[in-house]
């Protein structure tokens, strides 16, 4: 009979501070591109600038990727020919603008960091 292993839910302070501590920093959008371009991977949060963009929508055609920041009311958008084929993510273009929309189905972090 094997035991069973408990996992604790992350809490919220949890999850902020991992978001503080572990996920990417980049200082402008362009080295954002750079680096997904170059192999890096995407989060479901990214740090440009010190303003934190909360992955919170992306279209199945492998096209686009949209973060948003509620906070400073921008929008992060990535867009590439098809993220899905071997190329993947080596066309990325990087946009921040202003945002115009946000889900509430979901947390956007910045509201807690």
């Amino acid at each position: 009979m094997t035991q069973a292993t408990s996992y604790e839910t992350p809490t919220l302070q949890d999850e902020i501070q991992r978001i503080k501590n572990e996920e990417p920093r980049y200082e402008t959008a362009e080295q954002f591109e750079t680096a997904i371009r170059n192999g890096d991977e995407i989060s479901d949060y990214i740090w440009i600038n010190n303003v934190l963009y909360t992955m919170d929508n992306y279209d199945m055609t492998g096209e686009e990727i949209n973060y948003g920041n509620k906070t400073d009311e921008m929008e992060m958008v990535v867009r590439t020919a098809n993220r899905y084929s071997d190329d993947g993510f080596s066309d990325a273009e990087v946009e921040i603008r202003e945002q115009w929309w946000y889900r509430t189905d979901i947390t956007y972090m910045d509201e807690y960091c």
